[in-house]
């Protein structure tokens, strides 16, 4: 997340004049959202003071219902687990105190963000390899103790006067569709818009939360189109996890490289900065990947050309390969299975399975991948049309017109590109891959691969995969491309862009299995049972390719 300008406040100065046994070492670790000044008292010991970045600007009881939830949650967890979460020694949610601005004084944990070690490559052989594999252990062991905390309702635990828990009430979050639409209009600026939503009894009321507030009616038919699928996509997600609809968990609410501190060797030390932690549907909860292993699930940030095989933007910082992010993430399922079953917590297993639908489980941390894009996709619109496309081309990937009657497509799914390169935040000047700029290209002068050193295995799940030369439904040959265009265009501008490239289909062909059919036919109510029964099982094959399935049976019974 861009790290915002710092306003001094007169608290901030403030606290530089603490007379106490202690001084406040510098430099201050500044955050999106805070400032934190490490306190050194006279015997070494080091705690932090954490305040928000803008003092109290903007402060009001929806950021102090938010502080005090972040507090006491901590302690709950510090206090009923092993959670290596920093010890809270006092705070106020309000600015009536000596330092006259709200603060959090908590433990200094020792150790370094991960993201200094997880790519120094460097180091000798294999050590890299160790290294990760000692954090993403420790991670898995320590994350399902969070299983322990569940609750009824989606969202922040709330606090009476005396601090003693209440119920599951709002969460405060960043409103991404407020600061989409308010983006090249003239009040646009850099302040973060926040909103207060839930508590929610229905895992997928949290999902769609800010996409049903969204004006659908002012979006470009075609987006109204990818909005419905995308909803199809999340009935169909809670559909498949049905078991876990009615109980929710905790769970780390940035569960990123730099908020996770480990020793030399990998060791975790602490988990940091629960701004935001609330209870959450289990398939993005405490069993979820890390973060750093699913960015190839938000191709919209994605810094990786799959293509070239080498990152996009250096100055981005590193990025891992699909290939290199699917050997963690095995891993990383491996260690949680094993840490559920250390603590009898009975992991679903895609080895145990009964034949009917109702007693199908997919492993929770297999499928949160998909799992959280969807939810991405539903709260980001930057995001929404790039996750949406790369489902559907997926999904199809693993389907034919033959499975369903479909009629072909000369052209395949080609025109998905015009989808996926519709990225609502980057319309105003698009490009086809042939029309990359250099400036777009890696820097690297590595040969790209072609498609006969990486063939795309078959799917398990597709029993009518095209032929293995046939490449065109292959997402590992697709190209990433970020694309230009202004960023500072207000909305109408951006829909009209969007309306532009997407005109109708004057031969009105519904026939076709393309996404942009696909979405045009859900705008104007004419799929058909035969391409929605192929969606749908074409999901629960992507469900179960993602579970490692060995056969599909299972899930043709659906």
């Amino acid at each position: 997340m861009r790290e915002k300008k710092v306003k001094r406040s007169p608290a901030m100065g403030s606290l530089l004049n603490m007379r106490y046994s202690c001084k406040v070492v510098t430099p201050a670790l500044r955050g999106s959202f805070n400032i934190l000044f490490p306190i050194r008292f006279r015997d070494k010991t080091e705690w932090l003071l954490k305040v928000p970045a803008n003092g109290c600007d903007g402060w009001d009881e929806q950021s102090a219902r938010a502080l005090t939830s972040e507090v006491l949650t901590m302690k709950l967890i510090y206090n009923n687990s092993s959670i290596p979460v920093p010890r809270i020694y006092g705070f106020d949610s309000t600015p009536n105190n000596p330092i006259k601005c709200p603060y959090i004084m908590m433990e200094r944990i020792k150790g370094t963000p991960l993201h200094h070690g997880w790519f120094q490559e460097d180091g000798p052989a294999g050590s890299l390899d160790i290294f990760r594999e000692r954090a993403l252990k420790d991670l898995a062991e320590t994350m399902v103790q969070l299983n322990s905390f569940t609750f009824t309702k989606v969202g922040a635990l709330h606090y009476n006067a005396s601090n003693k828990k209440m119920d599951v009430g709002p969460y405060k979050k960043v409103d991404h569709y407020a600061e989409y639409n308010r983006s090249g209009s003239a009040t646009d600026d850099d302040e973060t818009i926040f909103v207060e939503q839930g508590p929610f009894l229905d895992p997928k009321q949290y999902f769609l939360a800010s996409l049903l507030n969204e004006k659908a009616t002012e979006l470009h038919h075609m987006l109204q189109g990818e909005r419905k699928l995308l909803r199809l996509f999340i009935d169909w997600l809670f559909e498949a996890t049905s078991e876990d609809n009615s109980e929710f968990v905790l769970t780390h609410p940035d569960f990123n490289l730099q908020n996770v501190l480990v020793g030399t060797d990998g060791s975790l030390m602490g988990l940091v900065d629960w701004d935001g932690v609330a209870a959450v549907p289990r398939c993005i909860g405490c069993e979820q990947y890390p973060l750093w292993l699913t960015p190839d699930w938000d191709p919209q940030w994605y810094n990786y050309d799959t293509e070239a095989e080498c990152v996009i933007d250096e100055d981005e910082g590193p990025e891992m390969s699909p290939e290199d992010l699917d050997v963690y993430r095995k891993k990383y399922a491996t260690y949680i299975e094993a840490a559920l079953q250390k603590r009898d917590l009975d992991p679903p297993s895609s080895s145990s399975m009964e034949d009917s639908h109702d007693s199908l489980r997919f492993s929770r941390t297999k499928v949160s991948s998909l799992a959280r894009s969807l939810y991405i996709a539903a709260n980001e619109p930057n995001s929404a049309a790039r996750i949406v496309s790369m489902i559907l081309r997926k999904v199809m990937a693993l389907t034919s017109e033959a499975d369903y009657g479909d009629a072909a497509s000369e052209d395949g799914d080609s025109e998905l590109s015009n989808i996926e390169e519709g990225s609502e935040d980057n319309l105003t000047n698009i490009t086809e891959p042939s029309e990359v700029s250099e400036t777009h290209k890696c820097s690297s002068t590595h040969t790209p691969s072609t498609p006969s050193e990486h063939p795309v295995p078959a799917s398990p799940f597709a029993p009518h995969a095209s032929k293995s030369g046939d490449q065109s439904n292959s997402l590992d040959n697709t190209t990433n491309i970020r694309l230009s265009g202004s960023t500072t265009t207000s909305r109408k501008e951006r829909l009209d862009a969007i309306a532009k490239k997407w005109e109708d289909d004057p031969t009105h062909d519904f026939g076709t299995f393309t996404g942009r059919n696909i979405y045009n036919a859900l705008y104007k109510g004419e799929l058909d049972e035969r391409r929605l029964r192929r969606l749908r099982v074409g999901f629960w094959r992507l469900l179960g390719e993602l579970d490692g399935r060995k056969s599909g049976g299972e899930v043709e019974k659906i």
